[in-house]
């Protein structure tokens, strides 16, 4: 059987209040890093995605104009005693 041994020390105050201080500032940090690139990409892709739907529609893609098809299909049931229904 291992003996471990540890001896406790007392992290002192000014420690506890440094790290505590540098994690809220990293946290604000990349808030605001993030909110700084949503301001930045945001309206360009909105801006993207206006004018690509501008030029889809002056191409004729719009979805009025496709033609839907709809498939109809049969299917089976499959049962563990060995007996099939068609629905």
């Amino acid at each position: 059987m291992s003996h471990i041994e540890f001896r406790m020390t007392r992290i002192p105050r000014w420690a506890i209040v440094l790290a505590v201080s540098l994690a809220v500032a990293l946290g604000l940090t990349l808030a605001i890093v993030a909110a700084g690139l949503f301001l930045l990409i945001f309206p360009m892709m909105l801006l993207l995605s206006g004018v690509a739907a501008l030029l889809g529609v002056l191409r004729g893609r719009s979805a009025a104009r496709r033609q839907i098809r709809v498939i109809d299909a049969d299917y089976v049931v499959h049962h563990d005693d060995g007996r099939n229904e068609r629905s």
